[in-house]
């Protein structure tokens, strides 16, 4: 005959410690035993405990994490009926871990049942099971390998990354703690990341991940379990700061029409150091073709070697390509090679060279471009100007004039370097000096490059012809990315507001060191003076704030100007 059961309409309170952790062994229970009432029952044949993560509603319906235990009613040792029992469940541990494995704790429903003869009544009560201490996964063994030919063979050996090249094996262990199950891992370099759910519902397991090109030496490490648990480690090996070389054609590339070879300048960047057990090499080329007047050009000429200058990372670089036809048109590329892109993969833009016709002219002048030879005598009426270098074989006579007679100056010229306060290394850095009868110099310079000081006055340097002493010799030019104060919190008297200050010029003070000024374009003094007659009056803004030009670190800046003085006696 079939047991009939009997749920309380009510909780007990059987259980003493209903509050409990998967790392309790004993649960203290209290019930009578042939004289105790369970669900009203003062006596009866058999007890049982369970346990189960569902109430009296639905526990029929599922099976229980702790099936029924039966107890004893009776201490056979010392002869009396057993009213507290200290029930072990530390062989349940991993069953209960097992029905939360997504969970970290949740409502458990302990129940008690009594049989008498046919009949089993049972009561219940709520309470609440909790996963303690070291739920998160656990990782192991984590190691990084480089994988790549390239790599292992410039550092000699497969634990150094070269930035932007290397291939890395990230090798780990993972292990889920607790019943629960692993969910995902995720593997980060730099600005590389991977978050991958591959892992879903394993509770351990060997991953084996791949990242290319690697950005730093340093490798993070994450795994996550069913219960929202992550547990993250960090790897690190040794980096080369590597980085993928650049070529620019930095000049206009003129076809000369005397015959004289074309000239081509690079300029750009490559990693300038070792690798381990190997220094970076590196190969820069030049190729032309000629241009059709079709949509079809000639093919690529061979390489054309070039001649270079490095500063630190840094470089400039001229090729000389000779036998170039004017009249034609051609396009030029540059090609720079190195240890690790020993191909052909990096490239400068086309640039179409600029034909210089023998001579041009407009309404203004006449232009030879090519040298020019006069059988017989020249006579020449007015002005001479001469932009260059003037040789003369023979005797130079001087014209009678109104005011006696005529002279011819020494002008020569060279090239200097300039040096500005703000960059530490320009990428281009040009300056040209013509000097005159020795006692007039006129200089012209460009520099570009990214600034790496923040500086109140912009200062250039270099030239190698100091002044007279006067200050406010000034020139025109350009300045691109220069920085004004807008705001200051200094006592400074020249630390002031100069938000409405715009660049206005170069001008030499010391004797050998240019200064970019500003000008106030927006405020002044304003006078009022008397006009041609007493009928009106002329109202002036007279504009006296000028400073200084700064540069704040971080930004592409380029200078150029034009300048004429006086020599120091």
């Amino acid at each position: 005959m079939a047991t009939a059961i009997i749920y309380d309409t009510k909780a007990s309170t059987h259980l003493l410690n209903s509050y409990f952790t998967d790392e309790t062994d004993i649960l203290q229970v209290g019930y009578g035993g042939g004289y105790g009432t369970v669900n009203g029952i003062g006596t009866h044949d058999k007890i049982y405990f369970g346990l189960s993560f569902y109430g009296p509603t639905y526990m029929e319906s599922y099976p229980m994490v702790v099936p029924y235990v039966e107890i004893p009613l009776y201490d056979k040792n010392t002869g009396k009926w057993i009213y507290r029992y200290d029930w072990d469940i530390s062989g349940y541990h991993n069953q209960m871990r097992g029905e939360l494995d997504s969970h970290v704790g949740n409502e458990i429903y302990f129940y008690i049942k009594a049989v008498k003869g046919d009949i089993a009544y049972i009561a219940w009560q709520k309470g609440y099971f909790s996963i303690v201490n070291d739920t998160a996964p656990s990782i192991e063994a984590a190691t990084v390998t480089i994988t790549d030919q390239s790599s292992t063979n410039s550092t000699g050996n497969n634990h150094t990354v070269i930035r932007g090249v290397s291939t890395a094996s990230v090798t780990f262990s993972a292990v889920a703690n607790k019943g629960s199950y692993l969910v995902a891992y995720q593997v980060k370099n730099g600005s590389k990341s991977v978050y991958s759910p591959s892992i879903l519902t394993e509770t351990a397991i060997e991953i084996t991940h791949t990242v290319t090109k690697c950005e730093s030496g340093t490798f993070e490490i994450m795994v996550e379990d069913s219960r929202g648990f992550r547990t993250y480690t960090t790897v690190t090996i040794d980096s080369v700061d590597y980085f993928k070389p650049t070529v620019h054609i930095v000049d206009t590339i003129q076809v000369n029409p005397s015959g004289g070879a074309t000239i081509v300048t690079l300029a750009g960047q490559y990693f300038n150091g070792s690798f381990g057990v190997r220094n970076n090499s590196v190969a820069i080329y030049v190729v032309y073709r000629k241009k059709q007047y079709s949509d079809t050009s000639s093919g690529w000429s061979s390489y054309y070697t070039t001649t270079r200058t490095v500063n630190g990372n840094n470089y400039t670089a001229t090729c000389s390509i000779p036998g170039l036809d004017y009249k034609s048109v051609y396009e030029f590329r540059a090609l720079i090679a190195d240890s690790i892109y020993a191909t052909a993969e990096i490239w400068s833009e086309i640039v179409v060279g600029q034909s210089v016709p023998v001579f041009d002219w407009s309404n203004e002048s006449f232009r030879f471009n090519v040298p020019v030879n006069l059988l017989n005598n020249m006579s020449i009426s007015g002005d001479v100007v001469i932009d260059g270098d003037l040789t003369i074989n023979g005797t130079v006579n001087g014209g009678e004039g109104e005011e006696g007679g005529g002279s011819i100056s020494n002008t020569y010229s060279s090239s200097w370097t300039p040096k500005i306060n703000c960059i530490s290394s320009p990428t281009t850095a040009l300056g040209k000096i013509i000097y005159v009868d020795d006692s007039v110099a006129v200089i012209s310079f460009y520099i570009e490059g990214t600034t790496t000081s923040t500086v109140d006055k912009i200062q250039i340097t270099g030239f190698p012809a100091g002044m007279n002493g006067l200050r406010w010799q000034a020139g025109g030019g350009t300045l691109n990315n220069y920085a004004v104060l807008s705001t200051s919190s200094s006592s400074s008297s020249s630390d002031v507001n100069r938000k409405n200050h715009r660049f206005n010029g170069w001008s030499i003070e010391g004797g050998n060191t240019l200064y970019a000024r500003t000008q106030n374009v927006a405020g002044g003094t304003t006078t009022t003076t008397a006009g041609d007659s007493a009928v009106y009056t002329k109202t002036w803004i007279v504009v006296d704030d000028s400073y200084y030009a700064g540069a704040v670190s971080g930004y592409t800046l380029r200078a150029s100007g034009t300048i004429m003085y006086r020599l120091a006696t």
